[in-house]
């Protein structure tokens, strides 16, 4: 016969490798607030708050969240439980569950656990504001059980992002960092992105453009303007300071902060400043022309400032699919909580 200590491992290990089935689309709402609750009451040793009035504290967030949802986004559904059998009416009364659609639940996840927290009278107040920052460093089970929510929801809705972000024409993750840093609507930040996003495809053209009718100077001018946003965007993205405007101390900022960087593509910044000072002998050489050898000279000008040109337009292409992949990853999702590492 099990032995309490038996079932408290079993159920420690249970919680510790819990998957949350988030690649169906669909959080099931009966598992996840009777699987808290009963962490809740393991970690505190008193009665926990009843998943009834989590599933309540849920309605309120769709409520609260209802102008920022697009009207017919899939939301809360009752469904049958598959495999159903008696032992489990506790959790799945009448053979049925509650699921909430991620498309929904992208817009309130954080404010729902964070008013389950605010259910908790013993509460942690000491570990900041992230909205899991409520259960004390002691209760494990809470804490491993709501860190693995976190991780399973964000490793699913950014592999929804970079599916659906080149028909978008935006990243959802993005457009909630600018929503959040900002203080815009998430609707209002998406536009933002689209037109920025639109602006770097018309400026590849227009680079595509100049190349083609043998205008070499203006394609270094637009390549190295893309250049600059795209670095810049990255800068102000992680929080760093003021970037500066001279494009070899960006470049070089770009690499002092470069750690902070998903993928940090090293050898395509050594490239574009390698390309840099080819701009800058295209410029000058232009500029330093004797005007009485223009034309003599105009033919071979045209010919090394059209290759560097076109190795701009390469560094150009290559950066901004580096800056789109790595957009998806300015929205800060983890907190440097106080209290023991979880496993």
């Amino acid at each position: 016969m099990a032995t309490d200590r038996d079932q408290l491992e079993g159920f420690t290990k249970f919680i510790s490798e819990y998957d949350f089935d988030l690649t169906t689309g669909k959080l099931d709402l009966s598992s996840f607030t009777s699987n808290l609750s009963y962490c809740l009451a393991i970690d505190r040793q008193q009665q926990p708050p009843h998943p009834r009035n989590m599933f309540e504290a849920l309605r309120e967030c769709l409520e609260q969240a209802k102008t920022h949802i697009k009207a017919g986004t899939p939301g809360l559904a009752n469904e049958p439980v598959r495999d159903w059998r008696p032992e489990m009416a506790q959790m799945y009364p009448n053979g049925q569950t509650t699921t909430i659609h991620l498309a929904s639940l992208l817009f309130v996840f954080e404010a729902w656990i964070f008013s389950i927290g605010q259910m908790i009278p013993d509460r942690a107040t000491d570990r900041g504001r992230a909205y899991l920052a409520w259960p004390r460093s002691e209760w494990y089970l809470t804490n491993t059980f709501l860190q693995r929510f976190h991780s399973q929801v964000w490793d699913v809705l950014r592999r929804e992002d970079l599916k659906t972000a080149r028909d978008k024409n935006f990243s959802s993750s993005e457009a909630m960092s600018v929503a959040k840093t900002s203080g815009v609507a998430f609707g209002t930040a998406a536009d933002q992105l689209k037109m920025r996003n639109q602006g770097f495809t018309l400026a590849l053209k227009r680079v595509d453009h100049a190349i083609a009718e043998g205008f070499p100077l203006e394609a270094i001018a637009i390549c190295e303007s893309l250049v600059s946003a795209c670095l810049h965007h990255f800068l102000e993205s992680v929080g760093g300071s003021r970037p500066p405007e001279s494009f070899a101390r960006l470049i070089d900022h770009f690499r002092r902060t470069g750690d902070k960087a998903q993928s940090y593509p090293g050898n395509l910044v050594d490239d574009i400043d390698a390309w840099r000072r080819k701009r800058n002998d295209a410029v000058h050489r232009f500029v330093a022309t004797n005007p009485a050898r223009i034309a003599e000279s105009q033919e071979a000008f045209l010919e090394r400032a059209g290759i560097t040109a076109i190795k701009g337009r390469e560094a150009c292409a290559a950066l901004l699919d580096w800056f789109q992949y790595e957009s998806f990853f300015f929205l800060k999702t983890e907190f440097d909580l106080p209290g023991p590492t979880l496993n």
